[in-house]
């Protein structure tokens, strides 16, 4: 007789156990895309800090990269993965690309895997505000976000910082109700994770300061167990700040991650520099456009249920739980006006607000599935409901499969022109995914070896027997200097001849993005080259030159984002490649 009840409660946990797997598998489909030729920028922050602890630095803090992020990304990485083996593989070109790309991988599957907390977070989320079947369309509609998929496939901890903070926030609903020694433990672990993986995540402490303030009266007198639990739970930040800030410890030497300084407009914080002047309220449109362009559908719903919301409880509240929803707005509302007013807020900062967004959302779902009188049909009509959000993210999934630009424009290199023969000039916003002769890369220059380029760097450590072959003489183009990139626009053409190059593989640089030296290579290459192959990531190219890949937009776009990565051919910037004129290239 109590099979049945105890099936029933299961069996919205087993739909999300199968949300949070299909959440994983789209997060870890294709996780080494871009890669080694285009790591993530910050990605070269946690590589610099995971070497850092793999080293056991006496003084890691005097890098500034170090403390750019507190380390729980980092440390989870060094504990979980070891070091590339010394040792390099044969001289297969993929197994080459593969060591090249480990160290980044390794803090792509971290974040990844991390990120999908925020699935059975949001469900839980969900329930105390919604029906079982909301609560799991919030879950649904959770895992296939497309602006947490975007970024929670890259190596930056924001995906991560989001569903931690919304773990925190649920901890913080708990504590409101129950004091005992697992409320506190949860209360001081849930902090402290969430401040462990990015600086923002201070803000929940609203949210904690809430649940105290609006706690549910005790049956009993605790007050010894609940100072202990709060020591415990103090106890428990303490521990996380000490291993996840240790920098904080550390005496500054200057411009380095120990350094704290404010002059009065700028705040220095480990190196993440806040300008107080720029708090202009510029920040609110920023988030609207990122909840647009990035996860229209999900804010379409969510409007509708915010709209729902606010008109019900202008009638009455209906008996929800109104304590909770000051609990979690406690976070929201600061968090908003935080990053709302600041001038310098990106995509990846409206991470932390999307569970609410998806909360409003499933709500909207909910209310249009009451409407419906046959309850039979109600899953399938919530399932119709998030069908185009399920739809954008396999989108956005199979674009991310795919070989990307810049591999298929090193695939075409590799078979139409001569290795060893042909001089082809690189332009050094990216890694040809080929091997490059040892002559070619010193004629780059040392200052390609660097972490950011980890398929250049990881070359120039082979021995000679150990290098991939057949090698490739692929030269960067000088534009390291002032003069180099001022000759570059005064003189584009002028500036190609003297580098006596066959060919020319570029990122083309138009809609007005910076610097100006790049635009101007490819107007240099009009005048005395033709082009004989471009790589686009849309379907049908119209020329449309901007880039898909994964950094945040900082140029106009002329498609909602969404809709044209879930359109996508694959990701990557447009790549282009040159044939100069025989007497451009003369010797």
């Amino acid at each position: 007789m109590s099979a049945a009840p105890v099936s029933a409660r299961s069996t919205p946990w087993l739909a999300v156990a199968l949300l949070a797997i299909v959440a994983l598998c789209l997060r870890l489909s294709a996780l080494d895309s871009g890669l080694p030729q285009r790591p993530d920028p910050d990605s070269i922050v946690f590589h610099d800090q995971v070497e850092h602890l793999e080293r056991n630095d006496p003084h890691p803090e005097r890098d500034l990269t170090f403390g750019f992020y507190p380390l729980l990304v980092a440390r989870i990485t060094a504990l979980v993965f070891e070091p590339a083996p010394t040792t390099p593989p044969a001289r297969d070109l993929d197994l080459h690309l593969a060591r090249a790309s480990s160290a980044h991988l390794h803090l792509r599957i971290v974040v990844a895997v991390l990120s999908v907390l925020a699935v059975p977070g949001t469900f839980l989320l969900a329930r105390r505000f919604l029906s079982s079947l909301g609560a799991l369309v919030a879950a649904m509609c959770m895992a296939t976000s497309t602006l947490n998929l975007w970024f929670a496939v890259q190596a930056r901890p924001h995906a991560v910082s989001s569903a931690l903070a919304l773990l925190a926030v649920l901890a913080a609903l708990n504590l409101r109700r129950r004091r005992d020694w697992v409320a506190w433990a949860w209360t001081g672990l849930a902090f402290g994770l969430a401040i462990g993986s990015l600086e923002s995540g201070v803000l929940v402490l609203g949210s904690f300061a809430a649940a105290l303030l609006l706690r549910e009266a005790p049956t009993t007198n605790s007050k010894p167990a609940g100072v202990l639990g709060a020591a415990l739970a103090v106890g428990l930040v303490a521990l996380c700040v000490f291993a996840f800030y240790p920098f904080l410890f550390a005496a500054s030497e200057g411009r380095d991650a120990a350094r704290i300084a404010f002059d009065g407009n700028e705040l220095d914080l480990f190196g993440h520099v806040i300008y107080l002047r720029q708090f202009d309220g510029r920040g609110f449109a920023t988030i609207a456009a990122a909840l647009r362009d990035y996860d229209p559908w999900l804010a379409l719903l969510g409007l509708v249920g915010g709209l729902l919301a606010l008109a019900r409880l202008r009638v009455r509240v209906e008996g929800r739980p109104w304590k909770d929803l000051v609990v979690v707005l406690a976070f929201v509302v600061p968090y908003l006006l935080v990053f709302g007013a600041y001038q310098r807020t990106y995509q990846r900062f409206v991470l932390p607000l999307l569970p609410f967004v998806v909360l409003l959302a499933a709500y909207a779902v909910e209310r249009a599935v009451a409407a419906v009188r046959e309850r039979r049909f109600a899953p399938a009509l919530a399932l119709a409901l998030v069908a185009p959000q399920i739809a954008l993210a396999v989108g956005v999934n199979a674009a991310r499969r795919a070989p990307d630009t810049v591999t298929r424009a090193s695939t075409w290199i590799a078979e139409h022109l001569e290795p060893g023969a042909d001089r082809i000039l690189w332009m050094p916003t990216f890694d040809l995914r080929l091997p490059y002769s040892l002559a070619a890369q010193r004629e780059s220059g040392e200052s390609f070896d660097t972490p950011k380029r980890p398929w250049f760097r990881y070359q120039l450590g082979l021995a000679i027997d150990e290098r991939p072959t057949p090698t490739w003489n692929v030269v960067a183009l000088p534009l390291a200097t002032d003069e180099q990139r001022a000759h570059a626009e005064r003189d584009p053409a002028g500036y190609l001849r003297e580098l006596h190059a066959d060919y020319a593989v570029i990122e083309v640089y138009e809609a007005g993005r910076p610097p100006p030296a790049l635009r101007a290579v490819r107007l240099g290459l009009l005048s005395i080259a033709d082009r004989v192959q471009r790589f686009s990531p849309e379907v049908h190219d119209s020329e449309d030159a901007l880039p898909l890949v994964g950094q945040d937009d900082e140029f106009p776009r002329t498609h909602v984002w969404a809709w044209r990565a879930a359109r996508a051919r694959c990701l990557g910037p447009v790549i282009e490649i040159w044939k100069l004129r025989d007497g451009a290239r003369a010797r």
